[in-house]
């Protein structure tokens, strides 16, 4: 899908954020890409392919941002009357507190090099509605600076599209955070084809996603975070290990132990711990029997990390079957007693 076409829903005329050749790295992160990459000798095998896809990721994102710049008049926002897009893709940079020191010292120092793209808000006069741009308008709150923006009317379908497609050229989201946009636009009732454009997927790789979402506790996702390094193959096992209610609980566990979950320093390592976590061996249930004077076993009992099992075959022994129902109603009677609370300080 080449560039115009993707942006043709948003108008004729092509958009995207736009700058100047010299828009600084630290707010353009592939801005100098392509000069390194032409440089260099023709890459081969599967290294060139990787630093070919780079090359072509950069010149498209220049493209988006001289076509705002040649298509839209940037104007000068408050970014106080500025509303975040209602489909959040990221799950950081949406807040000052997201912001990391390098790229707010760039804006300080530099100023906003690219403009952010905004909608009129479609139910609050004289707001806007952020398609991309969040850590940009973020940063100028802090600084207590005005956002350049260009303002473009679009439709909800337009807005998702011109949001996900910047992202992607820009390598902007992980794995998990595709997986979370394209969740809420199929709950929001984004066709599917819609999505797909948003995100440059196959819909068949969208259902994959769509489905994680589905199956991932979304505490656990949160406690983890965006993980950039972290692909597809990774959170299926992750998925698959915390379909177990016995894995989930151990995870939660170590999520709420804050000593050994903030040794993990960044999102990758708290994602490889909780998943060495969900994939340890659990030890085999401990197993104890139960025999007559004449030596015939009466009862058994298997004790996991999960639960208790005690099993009597009543056709063999009816009397000792009744009579451990009896002491387990009569425990439950005691257990469901106020006054016979073993939890309750003597």
């Amino acid at each position: 899908m080449s560039r115009k076409n993707i942006f043709a829903a948003v108008g004729q005329s092509k958009f995207a954020a736009a700058n100047d050749r010299e828009v600084k790295v630290a707010d353009r992160p592939l801005a100098d890409a392509t000069e390194r990459l032409n440089a260099s000798a023709s890459p081969v095998g599967s290294l060139g392919r990787v630093l070919n896809d780079a090359r072509q990721k950069s010149l498209r994102a220049e493209e988006m941002e001289r076509s705002v710049r040649d298509a839209c008049a940037v104007i000068e926002l408050n970014p106080q009357d500025i509303e975040p897009s209602f489909a959040r893709d990221r799950m950081t940079g949406y807040s000052p507190e997201d912001l990391d020191d390098s790229f707010l010292a760039s804006i300080r120092s530099n100023g906003q090099q690219v403009p952010v793209l905004v909608r009129p808000h479609p139910t609050q006069a004289g707001r806007y509605e952020t398609a991309y741009g969040h850590r940009r308008i973020a940063a100028a709150r802090i600084l207590g600076r005005t956002v350049r923006a260009v303002v473009k009317s679009m439709s909800d379908d337009e807005l998702v599209v011109a949001q996900g497609q910047e992202n992607v050229e820009r390598n902007g989201l992980s794995f998990i955070e595709k997986c979370r946009f394209a969740y809420v636009l199929e709950s929001r009732s984004f066709t599917r084809e819609t999505i797909s454009g948003a995100l440059s997927v196959h819909k068949t790789i969208l259902s994959i996603m769509v489905s994680l979402i589905e199956r991932l506790p979304s505490d656990v996702i949160d406690a983890i975070g965006p993980a950039p390094s972290t692909g597809r193959r990774a959170w299926s096992q992750l998925a698959d290990r915390l379909d177990s209610t016995v894995v989930l609980d151990r995870v939660r566990n170590v999520i709420a132990n804050p000593e050994k979950f903030a040794a993990a320093k960044s999102s990758d390592e708290r994602f490889r711990l909780l998943l060495a976590v969900a994939t340890e061996k659990v030890s085999a249930p401990r197993k104890q029997t139960w025999s007559r004077a004449d030596g015939r076993s009466f009862a058994s009992l298997a004790v996991s990390e999960a639960k208790i099992i005690l099993s009597v075959d009543r056709h063999k022994h009816p009397e000792i079957a009744e009579v451990i129902l009896r002491r387990l109603s009569a425990l439950q009677a005691e257990l469901e007693n106020p006054e016979n609370d073993p939890m309750k300080e003597s």
